[in-house]
């Protein structure tokens, strides 16, 4: 066998021990944060597993009722638009502005800054806040990463039970 194909069956290898590892771990995440409460960490010389308690989040739910509340506090911005492009393109070339209509809309950074506010309990018309979907946060500690390592390299993927060998238990 060539460098090239141990090379490749090694990558093979790891790509599938890599995946295996994704599924284990997938699945523990998913018990783990199903036990756990918003806000909770626990752990210990290992590491640590937090699971977030994020912020509301909001969505605007009617652009209309938003623009108009918007618009109504003062937040507008105006913008030229062409009323009869035709025509526009050729009597602009000849600077006649009577063919463009300003208008108002409703920029981005205050629909962003009215959810905000929705968030902080503001009645935003078109606006909708719902609670933000905590994340289960796994950081181990540097000793588990290099156990990790080293039962990697050794082989010591997974013990009977499968679990990964720590402090060079095997």
């Amino acid at each position: 066998m060539t460098t090239r194909e141990e090379a490749a069956r090694l990558l093979a290898t790891q790509q599938a021990i890599l995946a295996e590892a994704k599924t284990i771990v997938e699945h523990g995440r998913t018990i783990l944060a199903a036990q756990m409460h918003p806000g909770e960490r626990i752990g210990d010389d290992t590491g640590f597993c937090t699971l977030t308690k994020p912020s509301d989040v909001a969505t605007v739910v009617d652009t209309n009722q938003l623009d108009t509340f918007l618009l109504a506090e003062g937040t507008a911005e105006y913008r030229p638009s062409i009323v009869n492009e035709a025509d526009a393109i050729e009597v602009l070339a000849q600077h006649a502005p009577h063919l463009v209509e300003v208008s108002a809309v409703v920029p981005g950074w205050a629909v962003e800054a009215a959810k905000k506010r929705a968030v902080a309990g503001e009645n935003i018309p078109g606006v909708s806040v719902r609670p933000g979907k905590p994340v289960l946060q796994v950081r181990p500690s540097e000793a588990v990463k290099v156990s990790a390592r080293e039962a990697l390299a050794a082989g010591r993927v997974l013990d009977a039970d499968g679990v990964l060998p720590v402090g060079g238990a095997e």
